[in-house]
């Protein structure tokens, strides 16, 4: 489709993977020396792996035949125009939509059959999705940290609001911030579980 083409994906350090839900491997590879790390090892497995995803919305196709792989402890952009798909990818990827076609693995499971394994080792944030505005932030933070299993939440949230510079707002209403100062809240709702892989839409 010439009026939406589809996204690039920047990235650095990719490597190949697997698929399936299989731990990272911890096997010394082919020509790597005894001595290297485990730490290390765990790091050649990808954290993400898209192999020709589609998907279709009726006689939309919203991601054609898309491939990409992210390494662990990379950083990874998906660049494209409004309506490429970077969105329904990012879904995807959370296990929100389920592809047409095409195999998704994040952290080593297949998300279409084992999604519920790995969600909590995942988070997102988006300008597009609101907190409660009623709540303040530290009501937010504390909600969300409890639906996320939290353990020492009250230290983790002040960890967060040091990190953010989110203290001098911390009991104000959500709704009363201003643009930029919300989204440093939902980058702190997005940092509670401290996710393995954070996808930012």
């Amino acid at each position: 489709d010439e009026a939406h083409p589809p996204f690039h994906c920047q990235r650095r350090g990719l490597s190949g993977g697997g698929q399936g839900c299989q731990r990272y491997r911890t096997d010394r590879p082919a020509g790597r020396p005894a001595g290297v790390s485990v730490t290390a090892r765990l790091k050649l497995t990808p954290a993400v792996v898209v192999t020709r995803l589609v998907k279709r919305f009726d006689a939309l196709i919203a991601v054609d035949d898309v491939s990409f792989q992210v390494a662990t402890g990379s950083t990874t952009a998906l660049l494209g125009g409004n309506g490429a798909g970077k969105t329904t990818t990012l879904s995807i990827l959370l296990g929100l939509l389920t592809p047409t076609s095409g195999s998704v693995t994040v952290l080593g499971c297949d998300m279409l059959r084992h999604r519920y394994r790995v969600l909590g080792a995942m988070n997102f944030s988006s300008p597009y999705v609101d907190l409660p505005r009623r709540l303040t932030v530290a009501e937010n933070l504390k909600v969300y940290g409890r639906l996320y299993g939290i353990r020492d939440l009250r230290d983790r949230i002040h960890e967060l609001a040091g990190e953010l510079d989110l203290g001098s707002f911390l009991d104000r209403p959500t709704g009363s911030l201003s643009t930029g100062q919300r989204t440093r809240v939902t980058l702190a709702k997005a940092m509670l579980n401290r996710p393995r892989l954070l996808l930012l839409d």
